[in-house]
């Protein structure tokens, strides 16, 4: 068993000859070679429901590589996963290989290997250089080729930065370092993740935070944070680089837990400490609540014209170099973060700060106009905040018990109160992107969106 420590990134393929050139000059240059690969599961995705991606490689030498890999864990906002090689005489699959305790341990407890067969398929050409850094030496590598599932495809263009020797947080200056010269963009969404969204076996790799009761102020501050910086990396990705509308909405709400975590726990985070961070996440703003407007302002009125422009949108961040540094920032600072200690439990803190503003915050006026809704996103993003922290605090659910049906109704609605008085916001803004017939939608949200939003606040006050 080996720890693969590595970041990874995305870039346009425009971009690609631009970045190889850069790494010709300052890097030793390696092997290049095409490099096929099927990934193997059952009809119901077994493996990847337990997160984990079985593997076998065609190394192009004639020689084949059998892979299990995890899906690891994050530390300093690096992942460590864990993976287990075998050399083949063949590109089959052998199942005797993963007869072995730690293996086992790994995978699902009652997987029918009989059942095993290929899913998908990936096929690229990798590119590698080494990557000197005192004493930190650095594999980089650049794939670009296709993933192939259930008849469909999708293109593959990514760079990895994996460290073979020396200090991890050197992935970190390297990344900034290489996306000066291009734009680069944190990629947390693995090849096999790609190619089971692809098969539709993706049930989500992303863990929803669960805290003991009594959990200190300081371990709840770090899983909250870390839990919302991989959930900013994740659906920003698939927002930008899958035109995945839903994403656009999650990359704002992550973006806003992220930052009333900071601005509001000045007794846990120190405003200096926090400072490199909160001016990372105000770059990303703007773009961030622009693409959650005009998702928002689709659904709303059903014009056909604004997903085009939200794809175009999305493209435009992607381009964006500065931005795509500033989630490199965002996500290299975050676990670096100085937290002070606090004598009481995160419960107790939270129950006080849950008693102090939650209830202003639910029985505010009702009965308002369209711009005063639209002064209300920064309320409606702490009580959302509030609200998702309080509940990793609680017992865990069942996952198709009434609780959890009640509970995934109240983050609806939250979420709807964030995105609809996003849409007010922005919508009032002069430079909005919202079509030919912008103006004709501004008027529509601005008689009808107040009278959804009054709807859905009415029926979040007996839930909270």
């Amino acid at each position: 068993m080996t720890t693969e420590i590595e970041l990874k990134l995305r870039l346009n393929a425009d971009h690609v000859s631009a970045l190889a050139d850069h790494l010709d000059q300052h890097a030793e240059q390696q092997s290049s070679q095409p490099l096929s690969n099927q990934y193997f599961d059952t009809a119901n995705g077994d493996l990847a429901h337990h997160r984990c991606a079985l593997r076998v490689r065609a190394l192009g030498d004639e020689s084949y590589e059998q892979t299990l890999k995890t899906v690891g864990q994050l530390r300093d906002g690096i992942p460590h996963r864990r993976e287990w090689n075998w050399p083949l005489a063949s590109d089959a699959f052998d199942p005797e290989l993963l007869r072995d305790d730690e293996i086992e341990a790994q995978l699902p407890l009652e997987l029918a290997e009989h059942d095993i067969a290929r899913v998908f398929r990936t096929d690229f050409e990798r590119r590698r250089w080494l990557w000197q850094q005192g004493e930190n030496t650095i594999e980089v590598v650049l794939d670009q080729g296709n993933i192939d599932a259930a008849g469909q495809q999708q293109a593959l263009c990514e760079l990895e930065l994996e460290l073979k020797h020396g200090d991890a947080s050197a992935l970190w200056e390297l990344a900034l370092t290489l996306a000066q010269q291009v734009p680069l963009w944190l990629s947390i969404i693995s090849k096999a993740e790609h190619g089971y969204r692809l098969a539709q076996l993706h049930q989500g790799w992303q863990e929803e935070p669960q805290l003991a009761a009594d959990a200190s102020t300081i371990s709840a501050m770090r899983l909250w944070l870390q839990h919302e910086t991989a959930g900013l990396q994740r659906s920003m990705e698939l927002a930008l680089w899958h035109g995945d509308s839903q994403a656009g909405l999650d990359a704002w709400q992550h973006w806003n837990n992220l930052r009333q975590l900071l601005v509001t726990s000045g007794k846990v985070i120190k405003r200096k400490h926090s400072k490199t961070v909160r001016d990372a996440l105000a770059q990303l703003e703007p773009a961030l609540a622009q693409l959650s407007a005009l998702v928002t302002a689709a659904r709303f009125s059903g014009a056909r014209d604004l997903y085009s422009i939200y794809c175009q949108q999305a493209a435009s961040v992607a381009s964006n170099a500065q931005l795509a540094q500033a989630l490199i920032v965002v996500s290299q600072q975050i676990p670096r973060l100085q937290l002070e200690p606090l004598e009481d439990s995160a419960l107790q803190r939270l129950q006080r700060t849950w008693r102090d503003e939650a209830s202003l915050i639910l029985d505010a006026p009702v009965d308002i106009n369209a711009e005063h809704w639209a002064h209300r996103v920064t309320q409606y993003a702490r009580l959302r905040q509030l609200y998702l922290c309080r509940h990793s605090l609680s017992e865990p659910l069942e996952d198709d018990g009434s609780a959890m049906q009640q509970h995934r109704t109240r983050v609806r609605l939250l979420s709807d109160m964030l995105a609809g008085t996003t849409l007010l916001q922005i919508s009032r803004q002069p430079g909005a992107l919202l079509g030919e017939h912008s103006q004709a939608l501004r008027d529509e949200f601005a008689q009808y969106l107040p009278l959804e939003l009054k709807s859905r606040l009415l029926q979040l006050r007996p839930q909270l």
